[in-house]
């Protein structure tokens, strides 16, 4: 009889609840082509048998397992569906120069670094030159089409270059980019041409990494066209009037007003916190809000909705409207006010929530705030099944279940303290143990300074978002007597922002987690969701039920940790991809663990661009390292040097090797700086040094000597750190950007350099890697860390040819991604993070 509480429980959910669940399953099954066209019928005919079952004898338990496998069908379908409607263009086109028509959706606007609007083309061809790098190959090998793909659509993708005259029809939408002012006269319905290089988004280069590629698709565009200035963009037929242009004018003006009347960074806060526009916003204060737990208020919500819809029905209760007419009203303010801002999950369950309640209102039926948030995600996941994966979306559903679900036993809980106390702690605490998970699964981090920050913030957000909403209606009416009135908000956004610049400078402000397995993030949710149904009262509560639960939590953060910790069994080494750097992890079966290079980016101090920050320390984490041994860097270019920061800052350190050769790069400067602060052991590298990292795996140190000698080319490449690394017979040679006199130097005084992998110096340039280096090395493999379409020309055809010459196969970090090698001691093994591409862009 212990069961029936139980069953009972799970059976008194609206049927919508677990329709949406399983037809997220549903969409996650196809994803991992797990299910196929027999799979798909079975379902179908068990969805069937099962509801005829519960029919005939009664039982709900039969009809919601009827319910459950036919909305896992349901998922499948619509999943397939979607994937082929998706456009399908040249593969191609990928990084060439195009010519495109099409119609202007979103208006240019201005950004940080330029402006941005979204265009639906209609047609597009080559330009007849590529930006592709020189000696760009494909990547080796195809995967097959999808099962779902029409024979039409496998047939727009040739690997065949592009020629200028071969004009494609398309149907789909770009991100349209530029440099300066947003062009004149661009509005929605115009129709354009323009003249850029098109990019399909740069798929995930390190394991476990967001694939920018997939998050353009699933906010339903196809690439990006970064324009040419000047005729970059030409109007050929103006819009028309429409609602759209209307909205679009509305916020233009809205964004010059109060980025006119307030000073930075308070001007792009404020758009932030009403309209989601976080362009204007400098992207340090984003960095200290992300790290403080707040950035979630860069991320128009609920909170937004509900305060314009509540507005709204203030209003037509003014003006004594009756109760259909003001849920009308209601309705299309809340269109309105979406039509201002990019759409996005948070908003589309906002809006859809909102829709949803005022449909219940209308045919007079009880609202449940369980069936109202599935639907909105039903209707969501139905309109573009892809959002599933998305993790605003996950977040966004997240926090809203925890603020309405979670947050009232908590505060049930904190009814000791102060009422207004215990609301605050509340809301936060529910909100913020919904997301952790989530955070923990993608990002290996949590906020841990958030719960204080948030409880500071949020009664400032209460009074200034409703006076901002109340205030932006004169400032599109009457601009010159809204703007004086935004003055008064000046005060509580300087609170804002250093409440978040001080949490977010706080050194445990985010404290690292181990990787988790979206298995046991799952398990984590589903305990807080027991802890709801316990905390309710909904759930009979016993100290057996109790400790049950906390023995599940217990075991499962004590697998969780212990899985985390345990180093790999063979020696790995990961070039990652970093764009046009060099960052080499090596992971020793004993613990050890050796950073050589961060990456970076030349002029990444002016656009505030930290690869350290955005891609190493994330692959660190993701590859569960939690301390390194050393971190050598070759030499002290931007390219090289430009992530470290980053990884001191967030990773304990117990030694750093430096080459001694100085150089003014700002990374290097600031590295220095934080080497000292932080009181971290630092040594000069130089030939004859050998780091044993235990289990048979050393690092020697082949160059510089002491002195350095004076080499031809540029000399700090020639004073630069060369090392092999070495377990029984495996070995890999590690050059930096060594250039050619270094390596003869090395080939003159009898260095071991013999290497089944090289890693090639210089990202492939012409003046490294010459032939007699290849004969003395004479590696299986040959990995380039190299950039995308950069503008150097790395790698150089030479350099390919000789690689050819000498039987090495080449792998690169911008075709391949990451490339780990393995190895037990007796050769290597090598796997890619993308070794396979479809043939066509989707």
């Amino acid at each position: 009889m212990g069961a029936v509480g139980p069953v009972r429980y799970f059976l008194d959910f609206p049927v919508i609840v677990w329709l949406t669940a399983a037809f997220g399953l549903g969409v996650a099954l196809t994803r991992h082509r797990v299910v196929g066209p027999v799979e798909f019928g079975f379902l179908c005919g068990a969805a069937a048998g099962l509801w005829i079952a519960g029919r005939g004898s009664g039982s709900p338990s039969w009809r919601l397992a009827g319910v459950i496998v036919l909305g896992t069908a349901l998922g499948v379908a619509r999943a397939v569906s979607h994937e082929r409607q998706q456009p399908v263009w040249p593969g191609a086109l990928d990084g060439q120069r195009v010519i495109a028509t099409g119609t202007v959706v979103m208006s240019p606007e201005a950004t940080a670094r330029g402006w941005r609007a979204v265009v639906r083309l209609h047609t597009i061809q080559a330009a007849g030159t590529s930006h592709r790098s020189h000696g760009a190959r494909q990547p080796r090998g195809r995967l097959p089409p999808h099962p779902a793909m029409s024979e039409a659509a496998r047939g727009l993708a040739p690997e065949t270059p592009q020629t200028a005259d071969t004009v494609r029809r398309v149907e789909g939408r770009v991100r349209v980019t530029g440099r300066g002012a947003p062009p004149g006269a661009v509005t929605p319905g115009s129709r354009v041409s323009l003249r850029g290089v098109f990019r399909a988004g740069r798929p995930a280069g390190n394991p476990g990494e967001r694939s920018e590629r997939e998050a353009l698709r699933r906010r339903g565009l196809s690439g990006v066209i970064a324009v040419a200035s000047g005729d970059g963009v030409v109007v050929e037929r103006p819009g028309r009037w429409s609602v759209r242009a209307l909205v679009a004018a509305v916020r233009r003006r809205v964004i010059t007003v109060v980025l006119t009347a307030l000073p930075e960074p308070q001007g792009g806060l404020l758009l932030s916190l009403l309209l989601g526009i976080d362009t204007h916003l400098d992207p340090r204060v984003y960095q200290q809000f992300s790290r403080a737990g707040l950035v979630h208020l860069m991320v128009v919500s609920g909170a937004q909705v509900a305060i314009v819809a509540g507005a709204c029905a203030w209003l037509a209760r003014a003006l004594r409207l009756s109760v259909s007419m003001a849920t009308v009203a209601t309705g299309l303010g809340v269109a309105v006010f979406a039509g201002m801002i990019d759409w996005a999950p948070s908003i589309g369950r906002a809006v859809l929530m909102t829709a949803v309640a005022m449909g219940g209102v209308l045919i007079g039926r009880a609202r449940d705030r369980r069936a109202t948030l599935a639907a909105a995600a039903l209707a969501l996941l139905v309109a573009n099944p892809e959002s599933l994966f998305d993790i605003g979306f996950q977040l966004s559903f997240a926090a809203t279940w925890g603020l309405l679900f979670l947050s009232p036993v908590l505060e049930a809980r904190l009814a000791w303290c102060h009422p207004r106390v215990a609301s605050a702690l509340g809301v936060t605490l529910g909100a913020q143990a919904a997301v952790a998970p989530l955070l923990a699964l993608h990002f290996q981090t949590l906020a841990v300074a958030g719960l204080a920050a948030n409880v500071l913030v949020l009664p400032l957000i209460a009074a200034l978002v409703p006076a901002g909403f109340a205030i932006i209606p004169l400032l599109v009416v009457a601009p010159t007597l809204g703007a004086p009135l935004l003055g008064m908000l000046r005060p509580g956004l300087a609170a804002i922002l250093w409440i978040g610049q001080r949490f977010g400078e706080l050194s445990w402000a985010t404290v690292p987690v181990p990787p988790m397995s979206s298995g046991t993030g799952a398990i984590f949710l589903g305990l807080l969701g027991a802890t709801v149904a316990l905390g309710s009262g909904a759930l009979p509560t016993s100290r057996a039920i109790r400790t049950t639960l906390a023995a599940v939590g217990v075991l499962t953060v004590g697998v969780w940790c212990a899985g985390a910790a345990r180093p790999p069994t063979m020696l790995v080494v990961t070039v990652l991809d970093v764009g046009q750097g060099d960052a080499i992890l090596i992971q020793s079966p004993s613990g050890h663990v050796v950073l050589v290079d961060g990456g970076g980016e030349v002029g990444a101090e002016r656009t505030v661009w930290d690869v350290g920050r955005m891609r190493v320390v994330p692959a660190l984490r993701r590859a569960g390292v939690r301390r390194i041994d050393v971190v050598v860097f070759s030499h002290p270019h931007e390219d090289h040097v430009g992530g470290l920061p980053a990884v001191v800052e967030n990773f304990p350190v117990g030694l750093v090797l430096d080459p001694g050769v100085p150089h003014p790069s700002p990374s290097y400067t600031r590295l220095l700086r934080l080497v000292e602060a932080g009181r971290i052991p630092y040594r000069t590298a130089r030939a004859g040094m050998t780091l044993d990292l235990g289990a048979g795996v050393a690092l020697a140190i082949l160059h510089p000597p002491e002195p350095i000698p004076l080499l031809d080319g540029d000399p700090v490449h020639a004073g630069g750190v060369i090392g092999r690394l070495t377990r029984g017979a495996a070995a890999m040679l590690l050059t930096g950007d060594a250039e050619a006199a270094a390596e003869q130097y090395l080939i003159e005084r009898g260095a071991p350099l013999h290497s089944g992998v090289l890693k090639v110096g210089h990202h492939g340039s012409r003046t490294s890697t010459t032939p007699a280096l290849l004969r003395a090395v004479r590696p299986r493999y040959a990995v380039i860390s190299v950039g995308a379409d950069n503008t150097f020309g790395h790698p150089h055809p030479a350099t390919l040819a000789a690689l050819e010459v000498a039987g090495a196969e080449v792998l690169r970090t911008d075709l391949d991604g990451a490339v780990r090698f393995s190895s037990d001691g007796a050769f290597w093994r090598v796997e890619t993070a993308r070794s396979r591409s479809h043939a066509g862009i989707r």
